[in-house]
């Protein structure tokens, strides 16, 4: 008797939830279904690393020029970070296109980056490097040591 409540409530469950709809020149069945409902959960952790977006942009005329030069300055912030063993990097979006240059009307003329690259420094917390803020300084300290090499 369970058993049959059980099938006779489950059934009753799906008939509002379902609908079908078939033709009358053939099989063509259409089943429509609820969105699944989304339980709404949190899991508080404390984060291993602060990310610090950096933004590589190339003002070359040349595109090829551009394109190394930034692959360059990529190249040498993921090394600079690994040899110190204090910051990781992972790397971001690369937008490569050539150079264009445009008339704007209300601001005068402008310009597209031929190379825009994003690489972001990942600063671990530490005893001693404990909050955003301390993480992001000491990134900052870093990207203004870097001397990226001259055109």
């Amino acid at each position: 008797m369970k058993q049959f409540v059980s099938l006779m409530l489950l059934i009753a469950a799906t008939l509002p939830t379902t609908a079908g709809i078939s033709s009358g020149s053939g099989s063509f069945v259409v089943v429509a279904m609820p969105q699944p409902r989304t339980v709404a959960v949190a899991i508080a952790m404390p984060a291993d690393f602060v990310s610090v977006p950096l933004n590589v942009i190339s003002d070359q005329k040349n595109a090829a020029l551009a394109y190394e030069e930034s692959r360059q300055a990529i190249e040498l912030i993921s090394q600079k970070a690994e040899e110190g063993g204090q910051f990781r990097t992972s790397r971001g979006v690369v937008s490569l296109s050539q150079h264009k240059s445009s008339f704007g009307i209300s601001s005068g003329s402008w310009s597209q980056p031929a190379a825009a690259a994003q690489i972001y420094l990942l600063v671990p917390f530490t005893k001693e490097r404990d909050n955003i803020f301390g993480a992001g300084a000491e990134a900052a300290r870093f990207v203004d040591a870097l001397h990226l090499p001259a055109r």
